[in-house]
């Protein structure tokens, strides 16, 4: 399963880009990346409803307060570096994303980039984005 980028309906204004797609401790995936949708429709009540929409909020919120309100969570595109399900890493370990997902993964971003000309601020999640990137 892919997980999905989440679009915003108002022309993005920041980029978030995550590094994969699976909970670190369990096999969840997300539909969306950091289960973006949770955040917006109301409408979704499953029965962890409450852990998805606050891994969403945090990463809404987190960006909505460095940028002192400058950005809303409406103008923000979410991706990961990989949107493709990983292998767990040991217990306290890090994912490595394979170099070729990588690469994939890098310019799924330069496309992102050259689509929105209205992106104006770019946060990678994870030391691995940085280090891509």
């Amino acid at each position: 399963m892919e997980t999905l980028d989440w679009k915003p309906r108002e022309p993005p204004r920041a980029l978030l880009i995550g590094h994969d797609p699976r909970l670190q401790k369990s096999n969840t995936q997300a539909e969306y990346v950091l289960f973006a949708n949770y955040y917006f429709d109301k409408n979704i009540k499953d029965s962890s409803y409450k852990s998805k929409f606050g891994l969403a909020s945090s990463a809404f919120n987190q960006i909505t307060e460095i940028t002192n309100g400058k950005i809303k969570p409406e103008e923000i595109y979410i991706t990961n570096l990989c949107n493709t399900s990983l292998p767990h890493a040991p217990k306290g370990k890090t994912v490595y994303i394979p170099e070729k997902l990588a690469i994939a993964g890098v310019d799924h971003i330069k496309r992102i980039i050259n689509e929105y000309s209205s992106i104006e601020y770019i946060f990678p999640m994870s030391l691995q984005v940085n280090y891509w990137l």
